[in-house]
Order: C-alpha cells, then sequence, then structure tokens
C-alpha cells in the first residue's frame, strides 16, 4: 500500500506541474490535470494501477477530495443573490437536461431498432447523458476569477443540473430493473442515494452554521468549518458502509450542500475569511478529483464503438444545446 501511495503521489505532484505548464499557454489548468490522469492511469503508463483505483482505501480517499471540492459550489449558492434569477436558471437547466435525455433516448432508440438491439438500453444511454461533473467547470472559474451574469448562472445550475441527473439516471436504472424482471434498485436505495447527500449536509451544515454565528475568531470559524466537513465525510461513510455496502453516495453533493448552508446562515464578510486559509485545500481537492476523473479514460474505446460513440457524442452535444 505505501508504494501505491507514492505511486499516487507522484501522479498528483505531475498533474500539478502539467496544469501550471498548460496554464502558461492561457489553456485551463484543468485541461493538464485530466491528460496526466489518462496518460499515466490503468490504460497508457499504469503508474496508478486498477489495482490501485478498485481499493477501498483509494475510493474513500477520493470521496474526502470530492467533499472538499463540493465547498467550491456551494459557497456561491446563496439564496439571496440568486432570488431574482432563480426562475430562469431552474428553467434553463430543468429544459437543457430533460431535453438531452429525450434526444438522446430517441437517437439511440432508432439505432437500436435499425441494429436489432432491445429499446429500452436506449433509456440507459438517455440516463448516463444527463451526467454532467459540475467540477471541472467550476474549476475554470475558480482559476480565472470569474464573475458576472454568465457565471452566477453557471454556478447554481451546475449543481441543480447535477441532482436532476442523479434523479434522472437512477430512476431510469429502477424502472427498467423492474419491468425486465431483474435485481432493480429498491424504492428506498434509488431516493436514498439522492436525498441522503443533502441531508447530511444540510443537517451538519445548520449545526456549524448556528455554531459559527457565535464565533468571533476567524482560526475558530476555520476549525469549526473544517471539522463539520469531517463530520459530513464520517457520516457519508457511515451511510455507505451500513446501509448501501458501497460508496454510492454523491459526496460532492454532501460538500456542496453543506457549504451552501453555511453561507446561507452567516455574513458575508465571515465567509470569505474562512474561503481564504480553505484555499489551499480546494486546490489540491480539485487537482485530486479532476486527475481522478481522467484515469479510467480509455481513448480505444472510442474507435472501437463505432458508430454508438457517434450516435452518443452528436445526439448528446444536439440535446444540451
Amino acid at each position: 500500500m505505501t508504494v501505491n501511495a507514492l505511486r499516487l503521489f507522484a501522479i498528483l505532484c505531475i498533474a500539478f506541474v502539467v496544469g501550471k505548464l498548460i496554464s502558461k499557454i492561457r489553456l485551463p489548468a484543468i485541461l493538464g490535470w485530466l491528460i496526466t490522469g489518462i496518460l499515466f492511469g490503468p490504460n497508457l503508463v499504469q503508474i496508478v494501477s486498477a489495482e490501485i483505483t478498485d481499493a477501498l482505501w483509494y475510493q474513500f480517499f477520493v470521496k474526502i477530495f470530492e467533499c472538499f471540492a463540493g465547498v467550491m459550489i456551494g459557497r456561491e449558492i446563496i439564496f439571496k443573490k440568486i432570488a431574482q434569477s432563480g426562475k430562469q436558471i431552474l428553467g434553463i437547466t430543468v429544459i437543457q437536461a430533460l431535453g438531452t435525455f429525450l434526444f438522446v433516448t430517441l437517437a439511440f432508440a432508432v439505432t437500436f431498432l435499425i441494429a436489432k438491439i432491445p429499446v429500452y438500453l436506449a433509456f440507459v444511454f438517455g440516463g448516463i447523458a444527463l451526467a454532467t461533473a459540475p467540477a471541472p467547470a467550476l474549476s475554470v472559474v475558480n482559476e480565472y476569477h470569474t464573475n458576472g451574469p454568465v457565471t452566477k448562472t453557471l454556478i447554481p445550475l451546475a449543481a441543480i443540473d447535477d441532482v436532476i441527473g442523479i434523479l434522472v439516471f437512477f430512476t431510469t436504472i429502477s424502472v427498467i430493473g423492474t419491468v425486465k424482471g431483474g435485481p432493480a434498485a429498491s424504492v428506498f436505495s434509488t431516493v436514498g442515494m439522492i436525498v441522503l447527500p443533502f441531508v447530511i449536509g444540510i443537517g451538519f451544515g445548520a449545526t456549524a452554521g448556528v455554531i459559527l454565528r457565535k464565533i468571533k475568531n476567524g482560526a475558530g470559524c476555520f476549525a469549526v468549518f473544517l471539522a463539520g466537513l469531517v463530520c459530513c465525510i464520517a457520516a457519508g461513510a457511515a451511510t455507505d458502509y451500513f446501509v448501501f455496502q458501497s460508496f454510492l453516495l454523491n459526496y460532492l453533493l454532501i460538500g456542496m450542500s453543506f457549504s451552501a448552508t453555511v453561507a446561507n446562515l452567516i455574513d458575508g464578510q465571515k465567509l470569505e475569511g474562512m474561503m481564504k486559509p480553505y484555499a489551499p485545500i480546494l486546490q489540491l481537492s480539485v487537482v485530486i478529483v479532476i486527475s481522478n476523473l481522467g484515469l479510467p479514460l480509455d481513448y480505444r474505446l472510442i474507435t472501437g464503438a463505432g458508430v454508438f460513440t457517434a450516435v452518443y457524442i452528436l445526439s448528446r452535444a444536439v440535446g444540451k444545446v
């Protein structure tokens, strides 16, 4: 395990350096982190092997930093600020999400009919097409310190889009499993995977927010904020272990809901005071999360899937538009 941990540390160092080099040519550092993950992952150089990425310690390691990275989203979701454009944001998110689902499902239904493949699988691809990791887009916002109407719309949109994606995907899988008579996920499991991250995040966020209101010292506020995040991670891990027996909860949503709750309970000056010492943790978390996204990517599958790859990419692009 020590050797594997050192390999992982080496990859993160390389990702950080490559990200800096990429940013020198005025491209987002995230591109360097992704490239590093792909190059040194299980499908190419294999410094980080499939044995490492499948290990429980590695999965928990990533989940920890997913929760930390979620703060980047939640800290910007302040309801007073987005109240004026709330209907617009919700409308854009729902329309583009459901539009993508329906368009991709229809495209694959036609393709599968021609190829004589069970049409119900088209709904699975429609559900998968909704998946949009919010961290990459928001890491670019964080890197370039952008601000304005587009940025203020993007941040809550990314959060809501993630929730809708999870809701539609797991509902689709559950319905298909029931119709086909297979081992469908129970209603409890499906609802739990959607609701529990918010219950955990909001619960600990509300507690931390009440405590933070009474603390005047900056270091004390930061300590309480970090302690709240650690409690969120512990609660999420306990839920995964005892309820799901697997890492199924979305820890990005846990961190997001925790920080959003805190951000809406304390004043902006105190929030900014906590975010300054938190910046290095956030930077490290984003590098780890994005690099991890690149690790399982196998470039060979793009050409191997042939027409299905083309149908997916084109239909998803049109649906998102």
